[in-house]
């Protein structure tokens, strides 16, 4: 039996053909039965007995008929969004800083935001002197903003590096870091 590999599977009909539609233990002595992979003819044994380990093309695929009915052959691996560090600048008191979740990694954005610090060039959640989140996840282009006040104190010649991130289940992705310098003069 030939079933398309992309798109809506019903193995639960499958089932049904198999034990009601003329396939029986005397013309199919092993109660076996084979789905083809349209695209690339690849066959995927069903199999209802318990020694059918020789007849599988590989262990991550499941092959007896109850582990088929809540497989998701066109699954996507989950991974961390990808997310990229925009522009960083001060006008009138304010840093601003863009970032921009370009995907999602299959999975929802939970959170977006900035980190920032001077002690590394890399700053994460965990190793930041300060962050801000945007109150919205998803994708696309979001700023976040902080008063300068809160970063003049700093002493002159000090470095801040500043990434933008966004976290989903599988975990937080950062973008590249940018630098903005506090100044002799206590300018940015």
């Amino acid at each position: 039996m030939a079933v398309p590999f992309a798109g809506a599977l019903s193995l639960r009909g499958i089932a049904r053909e198999k034990r009601y539609n003329n396939y029986s233990t005397s013309t199919d002595p092993g109660n076996n039965l084979s789905l083809t992979n349209m695209s690339t003819g690849t066959q995927f044994g069903l199999i209802n007995t318990a020694n059918s380990i020789a007849n599988r093309p590989d262990t991550s695929t499941p092959h007896a008929m109850s582990e088929w009915y809540n497989y998701d052959h066109d699954k996507t691996s989950l991974t961390i969004p990808t997310v990229g560090t925009g522009t960083v600048s001060v006008s009138s008191g304010i840093l601003s800083m863009i970032g921009n979740v370009s995907a999602t990694g299959g999975a929802t954005v939970t959170a977006r935001g900035h980190v920032a610090s001077s002690n590394t060039t890399a700053p994460t959640l965990s190793n930041n002197q300060f962050t801000e989140t945007h109150p919205t996840g998803g994708t696309g282009q979001y700023t976040t903003s902080r008063s300068t006040n809160q970063i003049l104190t700093a002493p002159s010649g000090t470095t801040y590096y500043i990434r933008a991130y966004a976290t989903n289940s599988q975990g937080t992705a950062y973008g590249s870091s940018r630098s903005i310098l506090i100044t002799s003069q206590g300018q940015i």
